[in-house]
């Protein structure tokens, strides 16, 4: 089992999307009020049993001990229902894993690191293995307990002569000499180019204009969602306290922010509406030019021909603030456009395999 695809699954963030597209009237996504709540309670769950700390850990009349005793009374008489014939056996976890599940919640009794410790190490010995067996766990439990019978010492009794072999060595600053370019990275050159297309001026909330609907579009959220990263990533960058002002709102009541004010814990950045528009506007022509060899400066030239100019306010960072601004997105845009055209080319690969392996078949029938 691997815990980290089940927790990947079962947690606040995929029960935070379900209700977002719900929300947003997504036909496959509707009545999922069960899936979500089933998906609040795992999560709260291995919560409670994620402590890195022994202050954390869960103690009697704590808060993570209600959370556990809340859980196995929720599991209880969810096996009442089933047993009462309330609800069918399909309806219901099957025997081992509802055991098993409620061996995991009392795990807090019992201090398991270090078991879980000696069987890590047994399972990096062995190498990538998915399923482990009984046998093997024997042999590799063995072969470590000789292994550290036989480990050499740290130290020998070796010496070494005094002799200056520091000159024959190669030291850091020649690797670093041979893969230091001399030519004008990317950012110089767009910096270059908008040389003159970025003037200082207050980033307004007036500038953007209302919507005047109650749900914006999935992608527009989408896209306010990724500028209040964006301005998370800049303003970090940043020391000059001008620029970190200049990226973010308190709070935002707009349609758009949906997916922000569903996904914060109180931590996530509201975007300044400039930087939100920018950000939309940089999309719409990367989606127009994502097929083009020179997709990055069709980007550039397209934003010059929309926006005329840009605007910030800080005099002194004004070009490197836009100019990262619009290189950071356009780089992030390109991973993940190409991650994902890779991922549907190996299914189409696979199924023109297939189609191929069938055609075999069906020819050597023929033949025979």
């Amino acid at each position: 089992m691997r815990v980290s695809l089940a927790t990947q699954i079962l947690n606040k963030s995929e029960a935070d999307g379900l209700s977002f597209y719900s929300k947003h009237k997504i036909p496959e996504m509707q009545n999922c009020d069960a899936t979500i709540n089933f998906s609040l309670v795992f999560n709260v769950m291995f919560d409670a049993l994620n402590a890195k700390i022994p202050c954390q850990g869960v103690h009697l009349n704590s808060k993570n001990y209600e959370i556990l005793q809340r859980s196995l009374k929720w599991l209880d008489s969810w096996e009442s229902n089933v047993i009462s014939e309330n609800i069918s056996e399909s309806e219901f976890l099957t025997k081992s894993t509802a055991e098993v599940l409620r061996v995991t919640i009392n795990s807090w009794k019992i201090n398991q690191d270090a078991l879980e410790r000696f069987f890590g190490t047994v399972r990096m010995a062995s190498g990538a293995n998915d399923h482990p067996s009984t046998p093997t766990f024997l042999q590799v439990y063995k072969l470590l307990t000789v292994y550290v019978i036989l480990k050499p010492p740290k130290y020998g009794n070796c010496t070494v002569e005094k002799t200056d072999i520091s000159n024959n060595l190669i030291k850091i600053s020649d690797i670093q000499n041979i893969y230091t370019s001399s030519e004008t990275s990317s950012l110089e050159k767009l910096q270059k180019k908008l040389d003159g297309f970025v003037n200082q001026g207050e980033w307004e909330f007036s500038d953007i204009v209302e919507h005047d609907y109650s749900i914006a579009p999935i992608i527009d959220c989408l896209k306010y969602y990724v500028a209040g990263y964006l301005s998370h990533q800049i303003t970090k960058r940043s020391s000059c306290i001008k620029c970190k002002s200049a990226f973010t709102v308190i709070s935002n009541f707009k349609p758009e922010t949906d997916l922000t004010n569903i996904k914060s814990r109180g931590w996530l950045k509201h975007p300044n509406p400039y930087l939100y528009s920018l950000i939309s506007a940089i999309e719409d022509e990367f989606m127009k030019h994502v097929n083009s060899n020179t997709v990055f400066y069709d980007i550039i030239d397209g934003l010059i021909t929309q926006y005329g100019s840009f605007t910030f306010p800080c005099t002194e960072h004004k070009y490197y603030v836009i100019s990262f601004t619009i290189k950071y997105y356009i780089n992030m845009r390109l991973r993940q456009y190409t991650r994902q055209s890779n991922q549907e080319k190996v299914k189409e690969n696979a199924k023109k395999k297939n189609i191929q392996i069938l055609y075999h078949l069906v020819f050597r029938s023929f033949k025979l």
